[in-house]
């Protein structure tokens, strides 16, 4: 998808609740960066009455949701969706939005004779990403070999490239080599190329440009290019060799084997290829859940991605 952001979602999440009668979360972030213009309340903690600071200040520092209840509620889950306006989609780069609490009466529970005690929460705040990246490049074994990826369409600014040398995981058949790619052709390297956003593999949804530079030997030797899919079958990629690198276009991101006739390698027998207690507040980001807007001057995309 191509990806705006002038709007952002964060979702509350609570987890390994061990019990909670009174909860008061003063909100943070950058006000400078973000506006908050709204929220709704989500599944778990439904049953404690909720209520916030005055409402006319809900884009001021120290804005409080409340949750109280006379007995303990075990709930765990989202319980609170935030929705903020990007100020300036031009202030790029990841900013915090979490909670903060006061320790000696903002979270409260009652033990087992009824009485009131204070408890402790771990809070994990989310990263909310400002602005978009078209580009990403990344060296493997010393700089003998990089990988250089660049996108038709923008992703979020916080989408980074993961490249994984797989040579010694690829099993083929020496008879499907020679019927698929060709009488002396071996697997000469593979890699595993993928984008990543909050520690998850995403697809490109888009085109992308990727350029593979080659080793000496490979630039001796002729070349073929192939997509390795789950089933361990081979699909031929086009390709093209420009300045020692083979590029070649594609929409999805997986294995990628390029054989060569130069030298030689080990037979390998046929297998497949082997793809490779507080209580916790969480608040994650949802980014273009909305199809986010934005606008960034081509200098600036530059300036970021170089």
């Amino acid at each position: 998808d191509e990806y705006d952001s002038s709007h952002v979602i964060v979702s509350a999440n609570l987890q390994n609740n061990t019990g909670l009668n009174g909860l008061v979360l003063t909100l943070d972030y950058d006000l400078s960066v973000l506006k908050l213009t709204g929220f709704s309340q989500s599944e778990a903690l439904t049953s404690m009455v909720f209520d916030t600071t005055n409402i006319e200040m809900i884009n001021e520092p120290n804005f409080k949701f409340i949750f109280e209840q006379a007995e303990n509620s075990y709930e765990t889950g989202e319980f609170l969706l935030l929705y903020f306006d990007i100020i300036d989609s031009e202030n790029i780069g990841t900013y915090d939005v979490t909670f903060t609490y006061d320790y000696h009466h903002d979270a409260t529970y009652r033990d087992e004779l009824n009485e009131l005690k204070y408890t402790m929460l771990q809070i994990v705040g989310a990263e909310v990403p400002i602005g978009e990246i078209f580009h990403w490049s990344k060296e493997i074994g010393n700089g003998v070999r990089n990988i250089d990826i660049t996108s038709d369409t923008g992703k979020p600014i916080n989408v980074y490239l993961e490249v994984e040398l797989v040579t010694d995981d690829v099993y083929l058949d020496d008879n499907l080599i020679i019927e698929e790619v060709g009488q002396g052709m071996f697997v000469s390297s593979a890699y595993n190329i993928r984008l990543m956003q909050n520690k998850q593999i995403i697809q490109p949804n888009t085109t992308l440009t990727i350029k593979i530079k080659l080793t000496e030997k490979e630039q001796k030797g002729n070349i073929k290019f192939y997509y390795l899919n789950d089933n361990n079958e081979l699909e031929s990629k086009d390709f093209k060799i420009e300045n020692g690198e083979l590029v070649f276009k594609t929409d999805h991101l997986s294995n990628w084997v390029i054989f060569s006739n130069y030298g030689g390698n080990i037979n390998k027998s046929s297998i497949l290829f082997n793809v490779g207690m507080p209580i916790i507040l969480a608040l994650a980001t949802m980014l273009y859940a909305l199809r986010l807007r934005q606008k960034i001057t081509k200098s600036k995309k530059e300036e970021h991605n170089d």
